[in-house]
């Protein structure tokens, strides 16, 4: 008799097998990944969808970040391309754009404190060990957005709660996971989201100042 299945793999990756087969143990082995193309499939197990077909080209306000100043809003301008027809791009209005999230602030320089930020809406609510008072990331306020033909501005302004039952982030929760940047350095911030079914990224070099109040 056979019982239970396990699940390995993502995406077009993905496999179920039976655990065990006429007494049996069944290995679960993902499938192998292909080149990603814009299907609406996750054709190479990355996690992501389509990712080469939206386009972000991005500017973060503020484009220096002072760490130890008490601003309180930042935002990323973004111009949206869809290269579903490489030959023919087509601008993405903002209001087609899901809700976008920070998804990388590292310094730009090295390697060693880099890190993809998951979505933070993929994240449990409450978390089997931390239940409610954690943030499960940096939200843009989607009230606060500005969408035009092209794009939209993604602002970041109400500060994060302490609950994760609530999803926001301001400039201050920017900075403090840019503590350790050291001054007049560089850093590299990204936001990320999903905009016809695909997903994007756009992504900034920001100055960093970290040095006092200026």
């Amino acid at each position: 008799m056979d019982e239970g299945n396990t699940t390995c793999g993502v995406g077009e990756c993905e496999r179920t097998v039976n655990d065990c087969v006429d007494g049996q143990p069944q290995p679960c082995v993902p499938g192998d990944p292909l080149p990603e193309v814009n299907n609406g499939l996750d054709d190479d197990c990355d996690g992501l969808v389509d990712e080469e077909r939206i386009q972000a080209e991005c500017t973060l306000s503020p484009s220096t970040l002072n760490l130890k100043a008490q601003g309180s809003t930042f935002s990323f301008d973004c111009k949206l391309l869809d290269l579903l027809d490489p030959r023919n791009p087509v601008p993405v209005p903002g209001a087609e754009v899901g809700i976008v999230h920070l998804s990388r602030a590292d310094a730009t320089g090295t390697s060693s404190d880099d890190e993809v930020l998951p979505d933070p809406a993929s994240l449990p609510c409450p978390d089997p060990v931390l239940g409610l008072l954690y943030e499960r990331g940096i939200v843009e306020t989607l009230s606060d957005r500005q969408n035009n033909p092209k794009g939209a501005t993604f602002n970041f302004v109400v500060p994060q709660d302490g609950s994760c039952d609530t999803l926001e982030g301001d400039r201050q929760d920017l900075a403090a996971r840019l503590a350790t940047i050291p001054d007049n350095t560089r850093a590299t911030v990204c936001i990320a989201g999903k905009a016809r079914g695909a997903d994007f990224s756009g992504c900034f070099q920001a100055l960093v100042r970290n040095k006092g109040l200026r």
